[in-house]
């Protein structure tokens, strides 16, 4: 048990997706043999990491953990990488970043047991992107899924990694900045589009306001439909 408490908390720090805002991972689904699957609810991780509440969902994880442990899990679940939205795009779009994120996607995947590699990479943008900054917790916010799936058996093999990866977060961030504007160097902006400059397409707009019965909120959306 204290393997999986390990694995719990660290997995957690690369849970990471062409995602919209009206759609969040509810909960963290794991097999954990030969005892079957375990679920918690993101909201208890949220609660845990913001206010350090143990609620009944997550009680049951936390009184096989020391206070060492969740004091460890808490630090893990409010760390925040200091990367740009631009940064976290050109780096996971990057030939290097694709291997990356495929790998993590093998650990992470979606609530039907698919690779998250195309889930991991939005979550990432659109988390960096937040006012909140990119962690774990906003992270889960902006996974397309109903629940966030870990592969048990993939993330006993990479779990020395994820460590590794939080330990030296502030080196991997500034070599993810290198390698982002070794790319951006490369790139002759003369030959590209002015991105500035109005297209041939007319277009109308269309402001809609839609109704999350779920969460009980209101999504204010933008339509842009080309005419002609």
């Amino acid at each position: 048990m204290k393997k999986f408490i390990r694995y719990l908390s660290f997995a957690f720090i690369s849970t990471v997706l062409t995602a919209t805002p009206s759609i969040a991972a509810d909960q963290i689904a794991f097999y954990y043999p030969p005892f079957g699957e375990f679920t918690l609810s993101t909201q208890s991780l949220e609660t845990f990491a913001k206010e350090g509440k143990i609620t009944k969902d997550f009680a049951f994880y936390a009184g096989r953990a020391t206070p060492q442990q969740l004091a460890q899990l808490r630090e893990l679940l409010q760390q925040k990488f200091k990367v740009t939205p631009t940064l976290v795009s050109q780096f996971s779009y990057s030939p290097l970043g694709e291997k990356v994120v495929q790998r993590l996607g093998e650990l992470i995947q979606t609530d039907k047991r698919k690779n998250g590699f195309y889930a991991i990479r939005g979550a990432l943008i659109l988390a960096a992107a937040d006012p909140q900054g990119l962690t774990v917790v906003n992270v889960l916010r902006r996974f397309p899924s109903n629940s966030v799936r870990i592969n048990f058996t993939e993330g006993l093999q990479v779990v020395s990694n994820l460590t590794d990866l939080l330990k030296r977060k502030d080196a991997i961030v500034a070599f993810i900045q290198k390698e982002a504007n070794a790319e951006a160097a490369n790139v002759d902006f003369s030959k590209q589009p002015d991105l500035r400059s109005r297209g041939n397409f007319r277009f109308s707009k269309i402001t809609l306001e839609l109704k999350d019965q779920t969460r009980d909120r209101r999504l204010p959306v933008d339509l842009y439909l080309p005419q002609g």
